[in-house]
């Protein structure tokens, strides 16, 4: 076996600082483009979801705005949602029933969610902009 010279001991270490330093790049950017597509899914639902409102209270049809965009709007009555216990998204429905608004990412197959409450004492209901998980990453 010959043995290394210096000269090819620096050529190795130094191609392998460059490998190094190219995985941790292309691993930072991976993490950086999948949390940025999470808050871009996240601003969209909740303008979905403002859009919507905004529509309800001229007298239109919730999802008129939202035609080919990737959003799904659903409006889900209070009874609905009491009755409702095994969905990942009740806290969310309970939650806006409460504070009036809600929105988060929920991981598994759901994805970007919002929650606004119907107008109204108590709310009758709430209204749901919802990006799937698969759209999202």
């Amino acid at each position: 076996m010959a043995r290394w010279s210096f000269r090819r001991g620096l050529t190795v270490l130094a191609l392998g600082l460059v490998a190094a330093a190219v995985a941790a790049i292309a691993g930072v950017s991976y993490f950086m483009v999948a949390r940025l597509s999470r808050e871009e899914a996240m601003a969209r639902v909740e303008r979905a979801v403002e859009r919507a409102q905004g529509a309800l209270a001229r007298g239109l049809e919730p999802d008129l705005f939202e035609t080919g965009t990737g959003v799904e709007l659903v409006m889900r009555s209070r009874s609905e949602i009491e009755i409702a216990f095994d969905d990942p998204r009740v806290p969310l429905w309970r939650e806006a029933l409460e504070s009036t608004r809600s929105a988060r990412m929920i991981d598994g197959e759901v994805g970007a969610v919002a929650v606004r409450a119907l107008p109204g004492e108590p709310p009758p209901g709430v209204l749901e902009a919802r990006i799937p998980a698969e759209a999202v990453e």
